[in-house]
């Protein structure tokens, strides 16, 4: 028999319950009440109509939002159904689309029927709101009419037999497929929604407000659309039984683009031109010769539909918009507006501020280089250029150099004269062959200040240029460079030869300037007949002696002074502007450069390392043929013939009337270029270098260096060699220490015979080094994976000790070891350290081992639909259960048994953190009764050997009061043959504690009695277990206590409490927390307890805290929380068990847990509302300094929490007859449940409310029991629940929370929620347990628009911590922060 459910609730399993499972039965569901469903419509209808939108937003606005939807400025979409919120993407004026949030409510007269959110300036109720939600109408009601012209769940076999026929072999086909939106597909819904027609005021208002209500069937999934144009996604429902392969498949090819302006209604834009040409008052008009220059104007225009170009609306200001945002919002191809876009933004910053740009920019202004990156695409996406309206041949070329181009004036030879002019050339070699080709620079007309480039006219647009000249009464203009384009081919057998690095490249070169670095030049561009405009970018800016040379025009050198020429001016023009390589037949005499010398002298004592020095060479004689052997001569010890001069001069120096410092600045410039990647080595003054700079040196510097034709590079001595390692392998070794928990630890690397110690390693790493050089010029990388790790590993183990000094690991760190040995290529360690922590050691790795069979096990159970009991690799040695234990033991409380008894022999301590009511008490004393039967054991074998042995050090167990009884009947129940004495008073001034317990094998005793009586059990406990230790022969220190087990432990969470630091300083052998929650609040609670059980795993809180709790808690960088969190499993894996019900109690009944919203009663609100805004004005302002205001914060939080519940708890007089919503409905629920023979808890944390509750049971004559703290008679109580006298129990959270077993109950009423999860938890595991046979139901009710619903969401919010460090199944929340609070008084959107 099960109940029925709760009044305003519904079964769990339809699909609008939100769902959590945990492990295979245990069920979570909302209940909500008038929820909008669709269950054939993969585009839910959103609860508003037309009329509704128009009177709320107004009929402005609404016609507003009608242009932004026919314009398809929504981008996406989504809605939720449970919280009736609708969100999208809506284009605006900026470049950023606008977020719109709107939210729906129930129509009531007079009241508003949504709220709309958006981040434009007008905030609310704004045209992209109403835009957002036209659309979706629009969407919804296409696809709803699609699916009524072919009823049935699509996708479902033969639903379909139940409706209309399908009007086509298509939809008919589709809807027997397993896709839910074939139908929709088939039928064109799909792409009739994505072209989103306006919809009509008038006429669709009925077919668009019928989304008001609706009934959930039991739907296949629910759906989102992502994209507009889309498939939609199905985020929940029924397993797919398609393979993931083929569903990831399906998904990218079903992706696609936004469509958007694809399509016929598309049309071309055009790039279109002005020749702007400067009037009569132009600067130097009247100079001789003197032509007009052309400012290059640009704008946009489009194709009309009778093929003309047109302006069409379009200006430069319409693209802002779209840069670097969402195209398609014009009526051109989305192509070509993102062509004016980019070409907009790199324009308009060079435009004159006091001009207008809004219909045309210039593009001669234009310095920034990237203008020619977008101007080359236009072809690509075939965008027409203009020059005035009319298309014309043009072509964007590669990047021209210009050069100094020498030709014969008349016949060549040594008689001929030459001219010389500056050329926009491009050359390349094939073989042999040298090609050219140029145009006049100076007949271009240039682009951007500095000159990025150049454009140059021909055919019908050099006229034009001409004719606009002429009506502005210029007498010349210039001539057009495209109709004097020079091309040339020569064979040149003694071309200059490039340097190695070059050759190898298969790439023709430009024969450089001297001086200049040698760059690749692109192929010779191939020029087209009928060009009549041609955009030329430059390889780099125009200098300052270029653009003099295009200024001069062409120069003429007659025959008779060609010698002076050649003499005077040819070597310093060689070295100041690039030439083309000249043709032979004009037999031009070679000028020798001066060089930039770079020495190095290697040091034969200290192989890597080195003297560089720099000087400049000048040739006395420029025009000097060297021979072979003198060239070699020169270069290893300098000439006769030049003249040294240093790298930077200076006033007067010797020789300096000959420097060139045009020339110098241009190859240092080129010089530092290369250096500058390089810091260590940037200078140019004379230096040392070392190690590592040595070989950067002759690596990457030099090559680079030697591809600068004026620089000289010269060894003196010879160079060394480096040579990369590969097998550096690590070694770890393990020293004794000062302590018996401390040891030393050493870590190297072996490189073939060298040791480097990993100190040297370590501030390498710290450096940022990414390898290290050894004495012998081996070197080996640092960025191996395994340093890193090894790296983090001993900044770990350093930031633990606390002691500083040399690098030390404890005996407790098993993991942190286990990590570093699987990256030691050899491991030397003591036999002390093998014998206490070896064991320890193959736990951890077993453990590892387990997991990852488990994961596989896991892995392969689920591809076959099987369930998966992992065989975990045995580690601890298996102890029979000991004979005296009077209980069979269930398999993990068995493993648990092993696991205790590992412990206790290898003197380590640990967490038992098994989940609430899986028998942590029956397992601790299974180990008491081993220790008891290992102290019979030695006690036998040393009474025949005639010695004696210590007496049985007692177990000492520390719990809450209210569990010593428990403790004590387990005890009695399972171990009768144990002494067991109960501590039930003080000591002090009585019997002492030695007498009270000789003889005892386990004391029981509570935190308040440890706290009174602290030196009482210090004291004894170190009169017991001193003994010899088997290493140093000396007598070790009191052990104290055989063990002390401190049940429910997170009563000493707390580090600031006695109970806390008595627990660390209590000598006992081992030490044991039980706890089903060792985190509650924060990280810092674990280590609070491991400080205690394991107390030199992480000696230090500052250091835990740093390493793990704040970034594992901090929510700024996920991924990095999630690995530290992981990283802390992996610490205190050996040292922690935790098993939870789904685990290892199958047989446990399905636990149901259900969250009841309820409406407060209107009086009940405008109560609650009064108060919340008085509360949350006087909170926010004392949030900035939330520590000293705490205690005051919580006394708000608190005070609104009691009002959600009941209004006269705050004020019993003045809100006597204001009702409970809450309590109305667990008294409505009862009969009925009472009346199926369940019995019910019921929790809260308000003993007040709790008493009210009661008083309302005896009204409605039903029988109930009470137990809070003040109750005295506990036993009695719960006695009379377990035995069926009453069939409710009222029971305040803390004071039920723990040491109870009520699995006599089935039904559990929570009625408010708390901000820690895990005291909620421990109340429901007081049924849901070892024991339970039957299925148990729990409610927890939370009242709707109050601060609990806030309560809830934090909860959620932090409820990872838990399960990311301890285990799964579990739920914390972390402490309440400042912006926690903030978050509970955030505004909640108006009702």
């Amino acid at each position: 028999m099960h109940p029925k459910p709760p009044l305003n609730s519904r079964p769990s399993n339809q699909p609008g319950s939100r769902q959590q499972m945990t492990g295979d039965k245990a069920q979570t569901r909302t209940i909500r009440d008038n929820e909008l469903v669709s269950a054939n419509n993969p585009f839910p209808e959103i609860p508003v109509t037309v009329p509704q939108i128009i009177r709320q937003a107004g009929h402005r606005t609404y016609q507003r939002g009608v242009a932004y939807q026919r314009n398809r400025e929504v981008i996406r979409y989504s809605y939720d159904e449970d919280e009736r919120t609708l969100t999208g993407l809506v284009n605006g004026s900026t470049i950023i689309p606008y977020e719109v949030t709107v939210r729906f409510f129930p129509a009531v007269s007079g009241s508003a029927t949504f709220t709309a959110r958006c981040t434009c300036p007008v905030l609310t109720d704004c045209k992209h709101a109403v835009a957002l939600m036209l659309t979706t109408l629009d969407r919804a009601a296409v696809a709803k009419k699609a699916l009524s012209e072919h009823p049935g769940p699509v996708g479902v076999p033969n639903a379909g037999s139940h409706g209309v026929a399908a009007k086509s072999a298509d939809v008919a086909e589709a809807k027997k497929s397993a896709d839910p939106l074939a139908a929709l597909r088939a039928s064109g819904a799909l792409t009739t929604a994505a072209k989103l027609p306006a919809p009509d005021a008038e006429n669709n208002i009925a077919e668009q407000g019928t989304a008001a209500h609706g009934t959930r069937d039991e739907a296949q999934g629910s759906f989102a659309l992502n994209e507009l144009g889309s498939s939609p996604t199905v985020l929940d429902g029924a397993t797919s039984k398609i393979s993931a392969w083929r569903r990831d498949l399906s998904s990218i090819l079903s992706a696609r683009q936004d469509l958007a302006g694809i399509d016929s209604m598309r049309v071309s834009g055009a790039l279109d031109f002005s020749l702007s040409v400067s009037g009569s008052y132009a600067r130097g008009r009247n100079m001789p010769g003197a032509t007009p220059s052309i400012n290059l104007l640009a704008r946009p225009l489009m194709a009309s539909k009778t093929g003309r170009w047109i302006k069409g609306g379009l200006s430069w200001e319409t693209f802002a918009s779209s840069v670097g945002g969402p195209v398609g919002r014009h009526e051109i191809y989305p192509e070509h507006e993102r062509f004016f876009a980019e070409l907009y933004s790199i324009a308009r910053p060079w435009q004159n501020m006091y001009s207008s740009h809004r219909d045309w920019i210039s593009i001669s202004a234009s310095a920034s280089t990237l203008l020619w990156d977008v101007l080359a695409r236009a072809e690509d996406i075939g965008l027409p250029l203009l020059v005035n309206g009319r298309e014309v041949n043009y072509a964007v070329l590669s990047p021209a150099q210009v050069r100094l181009h020498a030709a014969a004036e008349e016949a060549p030879g040594e008689g001929a004269g030459l001219q010389l002019q500056a050329a926009l050339s491009w050359e390349g070699r094939e073989g042999e062959l040298l090609r050219q080709l140029w145009l006049p620079a100076a007949h271009c007309h240039p682009i951007g200040t500095p000159r990025t480039g150049f454009f140059a006219l021909g055919g019908l647009v050099q006229q034009e240029y001409e004719q606009a000249a002429k009506a502005v009464h210029w007498k010349t203009a210039r001539p057009g460079a495209l109709d004097e384009v020079g091309r040339e081919s020569f064979v040149q057998k003694d071309a200059q030869e490039a340097p190695t690095e070059e050759a190898e490249n298969s790439a023709p070169t430009i024969a450089p300037v001297q001086g200049e670095r040698v760059r690749y030049s692109p192929a010779v561009p191939e020029l087209p007949e009928g060009v009549e405009l041609a955009l030329i970018p430059l390889v780099e800016p125009l200098d300052a002696a270029s653009e003099s040379l295009i200024s001069a025009g062409t120069v003429h050198i007659p025959a008779a002074e060609r010698a002076t020429f050649q003499k005077e001016y040819l070597p310093a023009l060689s070295r100041s502007i690039p030439s083309l390589t000249p043709d032979p037949a004009l037999a031009l005499p070679r000028v020798k450069p001066p060089h930039l010398v770079l020495e190095i002298s290697f040091d034969e004592q200290v192989r890597h390392d080195a003297q560089l020095s720099w000087h400049w060479e000048y040739p006395l004689n420029p025009f000097a043929e060297d021979s072979a052997d003198e060239a070699s001569a020169q270069d290893s010890a300098g000439a006769s013939d030049v003249q040294s001069l240093p790298v930077f001069g200076y006033p007067g120096e010797e020789g300096g009337e000959i420097r060139d410092e045009r020339f110098e600045t241009r190859v240092l410039r080129s010089v530092r270029a290369i250096l500058a990647a390089h810091p260590a080595l940037s200078g140019l003054e004379e230096r040392r270098i070392e190690g590592w700079e040595t070989r950067e040196l002759l690596s990457s510097i030099l090559p680079k260096l030697r591809r600068v034709s004026a620089v000289q590079v010269r060894f003196n001595g010879t160079p060394p060699e480096f040579v990369e390692a590969t097998d550096a392998l690590i070694e770890i070794t393990v020293s004794e220490g000062n302590s018996r928990d401390w040891f030393g630890l050493g870590i190297a690397v072996k490189v073939n015979n060298w040791t480097v110690p990993f100190a040297q390693i370590f501030e390498a790493l710290d450096r940022g080094a990414d390898r290290i050089l050894l004495g012998n010029g081996t070197y080996f990388s640092l960025r191996r994976p395994e340093f890193k790790t090894l790296r983090t590993l001993i900044a770990e183990a350093r930031e633990l000790d606390d002691a500083g000094g040399e690098l030390r690991i404890n005996r407790h760190q098993a993991g942190l070891f286990s990590e570093l040995e699987s990256l030691a290529a050899s491991v030397h360690t003591t036999a002390r350290w093998d014998a206490q922590v070896r064991s320890l050691l193959e736990l951890v790795e077993g453990l590892e081992d387990t997991d990852e069979s488990t994961e596989k096990g896991t892995k392969k159970a689920s591809d076959k639909g099987t369930k998966h009991n992992p065989a975990p690799r045995q580690i601890i040695a298996q102890r029979p259960v000991p004979a005296g234990l009077q209980a069979t033991l269930r398999p993990y409380q068995v493993e648990g048994f092993q696991w205790l008894s590992f412990l206790y022999e290898h003197r380590l301590g640990g967490i038992l953190a098994d989940d609430m009511g899986l028998g942590k008490t029956v397992q601790a004393l299974a180990l008491l009764a081993h220790a008891i039967e290992e102290h019979r054991a030695a006690s036998e074998r040393t009474t025949e050997c005639g010695e004696s042995v210590e007496p049985f050090a007692p177990f000492l167990v520390v719990a809450p009061t209210s569990v010593i009884t428990n403790w004590a009947a387990e005890a009695e129940r399972f171990l009768p043959e144990a002494k067991v004495v109960t501590i039930t008073e003080t000591t002090a001034g009585k019997t002492p504690l030695a007498e009270r317990i000789a003889g005892a094998h386990l004391v029981l005793t509570s935190y308040t009695l440890l706290r009174m009586d602290e030196d009482a059990y210090t004291g004894y406990a170190r009169t017991l277990g001193r003994t010899v230790d088997e290493f140093t022969g000396e007598q070790s220190a009191p052990e104290g206590w055989g063990a002390l087990l401190l049940d429910e432990a997170q009563f000493v969470k707390n580090t600031g409490t006695r109970a806390w630091s008595i627990a660390r300083a209590m000598p006992a052998r081992t030490k044991i927390a039980m706890t089903g929650t060792p985190i509650e609040n924060n990280l810092m609670e674990l280590w609070a307890l491991l400080a205690i059980v394991v107390d030199g795993l992480f000696p230090s809180a500052r250091a835990f805290r740093d390493l793990y709790a704040r970034p594992a808690e901090s929510g700024e960088d996920p991924a990095h929380a999630a690995a530290t969190a992981a990283r802390l499993r992996r610490r205190i894996r050996p040292l922690m068990l935790r098993r939870t019900k789904e685990l290892v109690a199958a047989e446990l009944p399905a636990k149901n847990d259900t969250r009841v919203n309820l409406s407060l009663a209107p009086g009940h609100r405008r109560i609650y509302d009064t108060h919340l805004q008085r509360e949350r004005q006087k909170v926010l302002g004392l949030l900035e300094d939330m520590d000293k205001n705490r205690f005051t914060i919580f006394q708000s939080l608190t005070l609104l929490r009691r009002l959600a519940l009941d209004a006269a708890l705050i004020d019993p007089e003045a809100y006597a007859g204001v009702s409970s919503v809450k309590r109305d409905y667990l008294v409505q629920q009862l009969p009925d449940l009472l009346e199926k023979g369940h019995r019910v808890l019921v929790f809260s944390q308000f003993t007040g409310y709790l008493k009210s509750i009661s008083a309302r049971l005896a009204e409605e004559g039903i029988g109930h029991l009470y137990l809070d703290g003040s109750t005295r008679n506990r036993a009695e109580v719960i006695e009379a629940f377990t035995s069926g006298q009453e069939p409710v129990f009222l029971i305040s959270l803390k004071a039920g929370g723990f040491g109870l077993n009520l699995t006599e109950a089935d039904h559990v009423f929570i009625m408010d929620p708390w901000w820690n999860p895990a005291a909620e938890q421990q109340a429901v595991d007081r049924i849901h347990r070892i024991g339970q046979d039957k299925e148990v139901h729990v409610y927890r009710l939370v009242a709707e628009g109050t601060i609990e619903e806030k309560v809830m969401q934090l909860k959620e919010s932090k409820a990872a911590l838990f399960d990311a460090v301890v285990g799964e199944g579990e739920f914390a929340s972390a402490a309440v922060t400042a912006e926690d609070v903030r978050e509970l008084f955030a505004p909640a959107v108006e009702r």
